[in-house]
């Protein structure tokens, strides 16, 4: 048996990971293999990490992880998969990462969220079923364009208090596009594409601190677009085509710190 806690690979040619490939380091808590090769994660890549905590695989060639590639990973608290080419996450790509708090998948070509993407993450203990206990999810520079009603309410992440979807091709958010996030605090919308908000956008939100909407197109402030929004503390609204601020624009947001007068232009 190992002892190994810490397993640095980075910045290798490592192209392929065999089944079993880390079987006997049943104490090893970090694991980490960017800036390598690896375009495929098997079924038993990770078989026998039973305690790994972090995993890097940021800066490989992965493009699609299979089903149950992280598998036997059961305490694994942050896993880090950006600057991969991932395009498609399947129904069970995260099954078994019932602890996960953090999950990093910037900068791949995910164009799609699925409604059971991240089902995975459930937990299995009965009173916490359904539930995931993923705080942070990062999803910035991917190539969704669409984020449909709902889209993260069947997804199990009520407890998620951070959310990156900066740097897309967003469009358009439509009404309760955040429902069943309502222990968010910070919400990343910068560099999109976006032109409208509609009434109730972010209906749900109650707890959102901070708002990150520069850099888009957004013509328009609607009276009701931050209703709800009663401790929103910091809103970025620069870089975009704002005009005209009507007087109750910003009435939902309680709390709101007077600097947003100074960050739209």
């Amino acid at each position: 048996m190992s002892v190994l806690e810490s397993l640095h690979l980075s910045h290798d040619q490592i192209a392929v990971l065999r089944d079993n490939t880390f079987s006997g380091l049943s104490v090893l808590e970090s694991l980490h293999l960017s800036h390598n090769q690896i375009q495929l994660l098997r079924n038993s890549t990770c078989s026998g990490l039973s305690v790994l905590e972090t995993l890097h695989l940021s800066h490989d060639q992965i493009a699609v992880p299979r089903d149950n590639a992280f598998s036997g990973l059961s305490v694994l608290e942050s896993l880090h998969l950006s600057h991969d080419q991932i395009a498609v996450l399947r129904d069970n790509t995260f099954s078994g990462l019932s602890v996960l708090e953090s999950l990093y998948l910037s900068h791949d070509q995910i164009a799609v969220l699925r409604d059971y993407t991240f089902s995975g993450l459930s937990s299995s203990r009965l009173y916490l079923q359904w539930m995931s206990v993923l705080e942070s999810l990062h999803l910035s520079h991917n190539q969704i364009s669409v984020l449909r009603d709902n889209t993260f309410s069947g997804l199990g992440l009520s407890v998620l208090e951070s959310l990156h979807l900066s740097h897309k091709q967003i469009q358009l958010l439509r009404d309760n596009t955040f429902s069943g996030l309502s222990v968010l605090e910070s919400l990343h919308l910068s560099h999109n594409q976006i032109q409208h908000l509609r009434d109730n956008t972010f209906s749900g939100l109650s707890v959102l601190e901070t708002l990150h909407l520069s850099h888009n197109q957004i013509q328009v402030l609607r009276d009701n677009t931050f209703s709800g929004l009663s401790v929103l503390e910091t809103l970025y609204l620069s870089h975009n085509k704002i005009q005209v601020l009507r007087d109750n624009t910003f009435s939902g947001g309680r709390y709101l710190h007077p600097s947003i007068y100074h960050t739209i232009k």
